[in-house]
C-alpha cells in the first residue's frame, strides 16, 4: 500500500483563506481577496490512494488550504513566523511551528505534485483532456500513475440557474514515489514544456517579461499553500464545482526521477 500524507490548514484568524465572491450594488459579480494565515491549526492527513483523496477535497470549506510538506507533529498550532518568535509553548499545549522551510519539509517517500494549469488572460482554460494530453506526451508514465484532476476552488460561480463564472483553471494532483524530487522534476517538466511550444512570455503591467507556461513554476515548495477548499460565497451566490476526476487510483507511483530526467545540455540551450 503506497500510503502517502499531506498538511491541512485550518484558518482561525482570519476566518477563510480562500477567495471569495458576492454581487455588487449593480448585481455584477465582485471578487474578495483571500486572506493570510495569521492563526490556525495544522494537521498531518494520511492517505491510502489518491482516490481517499479527492473524495477529502469535498469536505474542504474556505477556511482550509493544503500543503504537501508536512512537519514533525500529528496536529501543532500555526502562528506567523514573526508572532512565533515571541510565544513558549507550555505542558500540555499543541506545539507550535509557523508555515515556513524550517516547518514544514518534504517526507521521504510518496506524496503529491500538484500541477497548477490557469487560464491565458483573455483565454479559456484548457479542458482536463487537453492538459492531461500535453502533459502525457512530455511524460508518457504519468498516464499510468495515479493522479487528480479538479477545476480552480474560484470556478463555476451561480447565481440561480446562470453561471456567473466558469471555468477558471485546473489542479493535477500526482502521486509520485519520492516527494523530494518534487522541486527538480516540477522544473524540468516546465521546461520541457517550453521545448515542446508551449511556453509564452506574458507582459506584466509594469513592463516586465514573465516566462509563463501552461503550469504554474513557482508552486513547488513544501510549505506552499494550496487554495482548494472552494470559495466563500454571499448568498444568493453558490459555488458548484464538479466532483474531482481520478485516474489509476491503485497504480504505482511515478517514479520522476526515470520518467522526468534531467534536460540534455543541448535541451538546456534550446530552452
Amino acid at each position: 500500500m503506497k500510503c502517502f500524507s499531506v498538511s491541512k490548514f485550518t484558518s482561525a484568524r482570519p476566518e477563510r483563506l480562500s477567495k471569495g465572491f458576492r454581487l455588487g450594488d449593480d448585481g455584477a459579480l465582485q471578487k474578495m481577496p483571500g486572506g493570510q494565515l495569521v492563526e490556525g491549526t495544522v494537521e498531518r492527513v494520511q492517505y491510502s490512494n489518491v482516490a481517499e483523496f479527492a473524495a477529502s477535497l469535498e469536505s474542504l470549506t474556505p477556511a482550509n488550504a493544503l500543503s504537501y510538506g508536512i512537519t514533525a507533529h500529528e496536529l501543532a498550532q500555526v502562528l506567523t513566523a514573526e508572532s512565533l518568535k515571541n510565544v513558549t509553548a507550555k505542558p500540555g499545549d499543541l506545539p507550535i511551528v509557523a508555515r515556513t522551510r524550517d516547518h514544514l519539509a518534504w517526507s521521504a517517500g510518496p506524496g503529491l505534485f500538484m500541477l497548477d494549469h490557469d487560464a491565458v488572460e483573455g483565454q479559456a482554460p484548457m479542458s482536463p483532456e487537453a492538459l492531461l494530453v500535453t502533459l502525457y506526451a512530455l511524460c508518457p508514465g504519468l498516464e499510468m500513475a495515479p493522479h487528480v484532476t479538479r477545476s480552480s476552488a474560484s470556478a463555476y460561480i451561480f447565481r440561480d440557474d446562470k453561471c456567473l463564472r466558469g471555468p477558471r483553471g485546473l489542479r493535477v494532483w500526482v502521486l509520485v514515489a519520492d516527494v523530494r524530487d518534487i522541486p527538480r522534476a516540477g522544473a524540468v517538466l516546465f521546461r520541457r514544456l517550453w521545448l515542446a511550444g508551449h511556453g509564452r512570455i506574458q507582459v506584466s503591467g509594469a513592463g516586465s517579461l514573465l516566462v509563463r507556461g501552461p503550469i504554474d513554476d513557482a508552486v513547488w515548495q513544501p510549505e506552499r499553500l494550496d487554495f482548494c477548499g472552494g470559495a466563500a460565497c454571499e448568498s444568493p451566490l453558490e459555488q458548484r464545482l464538479p466532483v474531482p476526476i481520478v485516474r489509476n487510483a491503485e497504480g504505482e507511483p511515478l517514479d520522476t526521477r526515470e520518467l522526468l530526467p534531467d534536460l540534455t545540455p543541448a535541451e538546456a540551450a534550446e530552452v
